[in-house]
C-alpha cells in the first residue's frame, strides 16, 4: 500500500499521513473538526507563531523543547547529509558556499568526467562534461518546463528539464535517467526563494544551541 504524505502545516515539510507528530519541527499534526491545529504557541523571542509540540521556532530558530539532545541528534543527521552531498561535488565545491544548502543533486560519472546538476537555496548550477559549468541565482529564473520525454526507437530515449531565465532557456539532460526528484527540488527551492521561506532542513542545520558550560 502505498501512503500518501501530507504538509506539515507548521514547517511544509512533508509527513506520513500515519504519523502524529512532524518529525522535521515536532509539531502535533492532530488536528480540530475544522483543519486547523488545537493549540499555538507565541515565540518569546521574535512573537512567531508554531504549532503546539513544536521543538523550535521556524521563523527565528529559538528552541523551545526541553528534549535538547534529540534535537541535536536530528541536526547531527541533517549535517552529516549534507557533508556528504558536498564531498559528492568535489569538482564543484568551491562554487558552493559553506552555509549554502543543498536540496538534491544529480551525478552522471562518466569514463573520462562527470557531469553535475545541484539545486541549492541560493541558486542552481550546472556542470557538463569537461568542464562547461553554468550557474543561475533563483533572482534570474522565471520557471521550470519539464519533464521532456524524446524517444529514439530502438536506440533509447531521452528525458530533459527546460529551466526559463531572464537570459534564455536552458536545457537539463538526464539521458535515461529519471528525473523527478530533481523537478521536484527545483520547483521547491523556486517557491521557498519566491515566498522567503527557509527549507526546514536548513533551519535545522543552522539551529544554535547554548553552551551550558560556557
Amino acid at each position: 500500500m502505498t501512503v500518501i504524505p501530507i504538509k506539515c502545516s507548521n514547517c511544509g515539510a512533508m509527513v506520513s499521513r500515519e504519523t502524529m507528530k512532524c518529525q522535521y519541527c515536532g509539531a502535533n499534526l492532530i488536528l480540530t473538526e475544522d483543519g486547523s491545529s488545537r493549540k499555538r504557541i507565541i515565540c518569546s523571542k521574535c512573537g512567531g507563531q508554531m504549532a503546539d509540540g513544536s521543538w523550535f521556532c521556524t521563523a527565528c530558530g529559538e528552541i523551545v523543547t526541553k528534549d535538547v539532545e534529540h534535537l541535536k541528534q536530528i541536526q547531527r543527521k541533517m549535517r552529516f547529509q549534507q557533508e556528504s552531498l558536498k564531498n559528492e561535488l568535489s569538482e564543484i565545491d568551491d562554487k558552493i558556499e559553506p552555509d549554502e544548502f543543498i536540496y538534491f543533486s544529480f551525478r552522471f560519472k562518466g569514463l573520462l568526467a562527470n557531469k553535475y546538476f545541484v539545486v541549492t537555496d541560493k541558486k542552481l548550477i550546472k556542470y557538463e562534461l569537461y568542464g562547461q559549468y553554468w550557474e543561475a541565482l533563483w533572482s534570474e529564473v522565471v520557471g521550470i518546463e519539464g519533464p521532456r520525454f524524446e524517444s529514439y526507437g530502438s536506440f533509447g530515449y531521452k528525458n530533459s528539464l527546460v529551466v526559463q531565465t531572464f537570459n534564455g532557456p536552458v536545457t537539463f539532460d538526464f539521458g535515461e535517467s529519471n528525473c523527478s526528484q530533481f523537478l521536484w527540488a527545483t520547483r521547491k527551492a523556486l517557491d521557498d526563494y519566491t515566498i522567503q521561506r527557509k527549507d526546514i532542513r536548513a533551519v535545522i542545520c543552522s539551529l544554535k544551541f547554548e553552551d551550558k558550560n560556557g
